[in-house]
Order: structure tokens, then C-alpha cells, then sequence
């Protein structure tokens, strides 16, 4: 699973105001997809320090970099999200059978 789609995948042309726009959120999908697996967070921290563009993907993932919740390495993303997923459906299944069963039906057609 990957938060990103790959280099090149669906151009985002259409959704840009200016050209500058849309390198910068080119740049910013290269820098969350370096060739070594592991984010420069002076870069990030450098691209964003303007705000952050609102497209698709970028915006939520770049958060969760800068907020240390996403380990540096892109390779480690998945397992580290499923295993978060994990943690949440294993608080939910304590709060109540109630609330428990809704979300770990959700969870297991997911799967």
C-alpha cells in the first residue's frame, strides 16, 4: 500500500492555478518519494515553510511526516499503518461490543 501514487501517475494539471503551483507540487511528490526510502525533512520542512498546497494526498501526508507520526523511511510506512490500524481496532473491541462490532466488521471486509 502506498500513500502516494507512483511518478507521472495521474497529472494534476487540471486542479493547478499557476505553473508555479504545479511545481511545487511536483517537487514536493518527488521529495515524498526519494530514490534511497528516506524523507530529507530539511527539504520537506524548506518546501513547506509557505504553507502547504491542498492536493489529494500530499497535504495529509506531509502533516504526518512533520508531526513525526510517518517514520522517515517510505519503505516502513505500510506496516507502520496497519499496525496503527491494528492498535485502533484493539482500543474500539475495549470500549464495547456495541461500538466494537460496527468497526471490526468494517475492519474485516477491508482486509
Amino acid at each position: 500500500m502506498s500513500l502516494l501514487r507512483k511518478r507521472g501517475e495521474g497529472l494534476f494539471t487540471a486542479t493547478c492555478q499557476t505553473k508555479e503551483e504545479y511545481t511545487r507540487i511536483l517537487n514536493l511528490r518527488v521529495h515524498l518519494q526519494p530514490e534511497n526510502g528516506i524523507i530529507n525533512m530539511n527539504t520537506i520542512r524548506s518546501d513547506c515553510f509557505e504553507g502547504l498546497p491542498d492536493y489529494e494526498e500530499i497535504r495529509p501526508t506531509i502533516w504526518k511526516i512533520l508531526f513525526n507520526y510517518l517514520p522517515i523511511e517510505t519503505s516502513e510506512w505500510s506496516n507502520f499503518l496497519r499496525d496503527k490500524r491494528n492498535l485502533y481496532h484493539q482500543l474500539v473491541d475495549e470500549l464495547g461490543p456495541s461500538t466494537s462490532y460496527q468497526i471490526t466488521q468494517q475492519h474485516q471486509q477491508q482486509q
